[in-house]
């Protein structure tokens, strides 16, 4: 499933039925913070020969995202655009050898905010969504772990959750900050997945 085709309908419906609405812009500058799973990958390592295998995984990084989205009214938004989900990076020694790999995540996006305001220029917000995630990940492996290596490239749907709060300082200029969730991205059987925790902040500009 391609969600790009989806998000062009979605925006062009907000575009036809716009009357009181508002269209924005959005940029945001995330945390991610991945949660790798290790087993996958340390047992293909293992079972390749590895042996005295010590792993760890560097789960963070910053990255961003722009959205083009048209609130509807006070409760109600559509928004989509391209999120870098980031990425976590593996490494591994053992007995004559190491190993190294990467598995990281972006894609384009579709989210719906319920939005509900509790002061003047000041709300909270829920969304829900899905994001057309290209995953890459790759694992190059030495010594005695070395039929272990791999790599793959597959996009999947996955959906995308969270909450967060805005806050208009006038008509047109904004701010927002948000924790969202991604689950299950990447293989099971093929170096592990990860789960994605982002927080992010960033300025929307209602044209």
């Amino acid at each position: 499933m391609k969600l790009h085709p989806t998000l062009f309908a979605a925006l062009a419906v907000a575009a036809t039925s716009a009357h009181a609405g508002d269209w924005y812009a959005l940029g945001m500058v995330t945390h991610s913070d991945a949660s790798l799973n290790k087993s996958t990958i340390n047992n293909a390592l293992t079972t390749a020969g590895a042996v005295g295998l010590t792993s760890s995984s560097k789960d963070k990084s910053n990255k961003w995202r722009l959205q083009l989205g048209y609130q509807f009214n006070d409760y109600l938004a559509v928004e989509g655009g391209y999120i870098d989900l980031g990425r976590s990076k593996y490494s591994a020694t053992y007995t004559g050898g190491s190993a190294a790999g990467t598995l990281k995540a972006a894609g384009p996006n579709l989210n719906v905010l319920g939005i509900l305001p509790v002061a003047q220029g000041f709300s909270l917000y829920g969304e829900l969504g899905v994001i057309d995630a290209k995953v890459k990940a790759n694992l190059t492996a030495t010594g005695a772990g070395a039929a272990a290596t791999d790599s793959y490239s597959k996009t999947k749907v996955r959906p995308i959750y969270g909450i967060g709060a805005m806050y208009d300082f006038n008509d047109n200029l904004g701010m927002r900050a948000s924790y969202e969730r991604v689950d299950s991205l990447g293989d099971k059987s093929r170096l592990g997945r990860m789960d994605v925790n982002m927080y992010s902040l960033g300025v929307s500009y209602k044209f």
